[in-house]
């Protein structure tokens, strides 16, 4: 769940990705669901203005229990999800030109 001048831009990035990752895994764990959403937060920031600043991820078990992802992490998983998406985006250049008519 996004709030904010993003929650739309977020929503929209969250129905994408997870639209075509949920086909192979349809269940994930809540660490890893946190994972993508710090990836979608992280696009929504540069991309709406007046989005930015820290990015808070606030876990809630089935119990009612719940579990922040230390700033930390979050800016760890910012910088690891920049260097896989500069991989992916390499690979995808060249799949767009390896074929051409």
């Amino acid at each position: 769940m996004a709030v904010g001048a993003g929650a739309p831009v977020f929503e929209g990035l969250a129905r994408s990705l997870l639209g075509k990752v949920n086909v192979y895994k349809p269940i994930w764990t809540m660490k890893q669901a946190a994972s993508i959403s710090v990836y979608i937060m992280d696009k929504v920031k540069s991309e709406v203005p007046g989005c930015g600043g820290n990015s808070h991820i606030l876990m809630i078990r089935k119990d009612g229990d719940q579990e922040e992802a230390p700033t930390s992490i979050v800016k760890e998983l910012e910088i690891h999800h920049a260097a896989v998406e500069e991989r992916l985006y390499g690979k995808l250049a060249e799949s767009l030109v390896e074929k051409l008519p």
